[in-house]
């Protein structure tokens, strides 16, 4: 087991990037910083809840993140009730420092099991990027007046 000291003199300590987990005697990588850069969704417009998505993201990442992956989901909200659905899931990646893209293509939005009056309000799209087991952003898009 290692200390914090034993890296500080190696010169392997870095206060800005790692935390030093007291618990586990182990060193904890900050969740990187996502900043994103532009979103192009297919289709645009008015369409129906169950049409497909074509997503892209680029985004510009703080730091190397090893294993990560996006989670595109669906919340449908009415006074009595909140559903969110998992739409798709894009492969597990490792991302570089600096700019990247994300894709997910979803054939078609499964909408089974939601009450239609619920789709009658606005919705929800999420594409959650996940990194170090844990949620780093949430991109949100709202669907306006969702048609069946």
């Amino acid at each position: 087991m290692s200390s914090k000291e034993d890296y500080e003199s190696d010169g392997k300590y870095d206060e800005k990037e790692e935390k030093y987990d007291k618990d586990c005697g182990d060193f904890a990588l900050d969740a990187p910083r996502v900043d994103v850069v532009s979103i192009i969704i297919e289709p645009s417009g008015e369409n129906r809840i169950d049409s497909p998505i074509d997503l892209k993201i680029k985004f510009e990442l703080s730091r190397d993140v090893v294993a990560a992956y996006w989670v595109l989901q669906l919340l449908v909200d009415s006074t009595n009730s909140r559903i969110i659905k998992i739409l798709g899931e894009t492969s597990v990646e490792d991302y570089p420092d600096g700019e990247s893209e994300m894709s997910i293509y979803i054939d078609e939005v499964n909408v089974s099991g939601i009450p239609v009056s619920t789709l009658a309000n606005s919705g929800l799209l999420m594409a959650k990027f996940m990194a170090d087991g844990d949620e780093v952003i949430s991109v949100n898009m709202v669907c306006v007046q969702l048609q069946l």
